[in-house]
């Protein structure tokens, strides 16, 4: 009875063993797969290029015991087109919501300007010096809208012109992942990815 409870702890023994060194080589590989040998800051990629270079660099990563990240590769790389897409709306709904946040602010000034102007309880410097201040709020109001505007819209130009910003927070996101042996999932269905590489606005 005791040699056999030796040989099975024996065995338990070797397979810690033996799994520890799986892990350990998966991560050493991880960490010597530098996201700086992929990325060139000086270029502008194309979407194609830019799903090149992450197909390459999961390949480079290489397989571990429990996943076959080689295998997925391509079908992964080739969300990243549908990321850009998803990422670009998402800024295109923030500008339409901010546009109307500036609809709405003017409209509602507008109709507070035309009752003082019709309000006949106030004289001509009065009504003035209210519009004066009805504007100069409205004025500071929509500031906050505009600028948020302008943000989304360099955002989704630079999706457009060089998704490398994008690029480089995807691979850094890949490579996370493969040290943590984890699945890798579709770009675009990525939450965590979809919270790194989408931004809040500046209000």
């Amino acid at each position: 009875m005791e040699w056999i409870l030796l040989i099975v702890l024996s065995f338990a023994v070797l397979y810690f063993v033996f799994n520890g060194e799986d892990t350990t080589t998966s991560r050493r590989q991880s960490r010597a797969v530098a996201i700086k040998d992929f990325i060139d800051n000086k270029k502008t990629y194309q979407p194609q290029e830019a799903v090149q270079t992450i197909h390459d660099f999961i390949v480079a990563l290489g397989d571990t015991e429990d996943h076959q990240y080689s295998a997925v590769a391509e079908d992964v790389a080739s969300t990243f087109r549908k990321l850009l897409q998803k990422v670009k709306h998402e800024y295109q709904d923030l500008v339409r919501d901010f546009e109307k946040d500036l609809a709405d602010s003017t409209a509602h000034y507008a109709n507070q300007i035309d009752e003082v102007k019709a309000n006949e309880n106030l004289d001509k410097e009065e009504k003035k010096e209210e519009i004066a201040d009805l504007k100069a709020d409205l004025k500071e109001e929509l500031k906050r809208p505009k600028k948020a505007i302008k943000w989304c819209e360099r955002q989704i130009s630079g999706i457009e012109e060089n998704p490398r910003q994008i690029l480089k927070k995807t691979l850094s996101h890949i490579k996370r992942v493969h040290l943590d042996d984890s699945p890798l999932l579709n770009l675009d269905d990525d939450i965590c990815l979809w919270m790194e590489v989408v931004k809040e606005p500046p209000l």
